[in-house]
């Protein structure tokens, strides 16, 4: 379906820099449809694996779009497993 494929573009396109959705794009990036498909739209995105939630942030990573060194700020000893 094409507006589909229009939605997730602009969606990529707004995440390009950092590979980060930020929840507070989604109104504009969705702006022509109803605010109510707004979580089944995201929810979407992340059944098909195009996007993944960051817990306790109201962002998506697109990793298709991050960057391929890591931030300056994220070292092996912040990370949990």
């Amino acid at each position: 379906n094409s507006w589909m494929n229009n939605r997730i573009v602009l969606t990529f396109v707004l995440a390009e820099e950092l590979g980060r959705f930020l929840h507070s794009d989604i109104p504009v990036v969705w702006k022509k449809y109803d605010e109510g498909l707004h979580t089944w739209l995201l929810r979407l995105t992340e059944d098909f694996d195009l996007t993944f939630p960051l817990p306790r942030e109201p962002v998506n990573i697109v990793p298709c779009l991050l960057p391929d060194e890591p931030p300056e700020d994220v070292s092996k000893s912040n990370c949990t497993v």
